[in-house]
């Protein structure tokens, strides 16, 4: 009744076992057949949400009558708190950036830029403009963590309005369309040799 399942990592969730028909297995040559005691089936779905205890990144929205960029809200992926988690992030300005870059770390753990929502990435959605004929967005992807470039990035997006999509700038886009005619989600990507590579914080 009791089972552990050695998983690449957290963040599954597992169904009851089911007792199903026998496994039979085959020899090596072909002559003979190995019948299991017991064979059950057990389900597991996984989920992001519960493998990190907070989120990878964070997204903020502004529209045209915004005076500043709406930032993410603190703490949204963390709490800076140099008291009980020294070294969990680094000040942009700090003597000791390069020297924590450059140094060779097996499996390196993400080095964060000390900011208030402590997110290695920010993702900011701006409305630029909003009339009755025609909408203008501005989509920002900002990389805070020192130690990581993203290659071939993406970002799948959802919004009502992407049925009547009439041009992107700086980004390839292609609609997603899992419900037939509904097009209300895209999928956006760099453009090759110019913004494919979401480049590490400080570059």
């Amino acid at each position: 009744k009791n089972f552990t399942l050695r998983a690449p990592g957290p963040g599954y969730t597992c169904g009851p076992a089911k007792k199903v028909r026998a496994s039979k297995f085959l020899s090596a040559d072909g002559r003979r057949v190995t019948q299991a005691l017991m064979t059950w089936n057990i389900t597991c779905t996984y989920s992001q949400f519960l493998a990190q205890k907070t989120p990878s990144c964070c997204v903020s929205l502004s529209s045209f009558y915004n005076d500043t960029i709406v930032p993410c809200p603190a703490c949204t992926c963390g709490c800076q708190n140099n008291i009980t988690q020294p070294g969990t992030c680094v000040e942009r300005d700090s003597p000791y950036l390069p020297t924590l870059i450059n140094t060779p770390i097996k499996n390196p753990a993400p080095l964060i830029e000390c900011t208030p929502h402590m997110c290695p990435i920010k993702i900011h959605w701006h409305v630029k403009l909003n009339y009755k004929d025609y909408w203008r967005v501005k989509v920002t992807i900002t990389n805070f963590n020192y130690r990581m470039n993203y290659t071939q990035w993406n970002l799948v997006v959802q919004h009502p309005n992407f049925d009547n999509v009439t041009q992107l700038f700086s980004f390839n886009y292609k609609p997603l369309t899992p419900y037939g005619t509904i097009n209300d989600t895209a999928m956006l990507w760099g453009v090759k040799y110019y913004n494919d590579m979401l480049m590490q914080a400080g570059k």
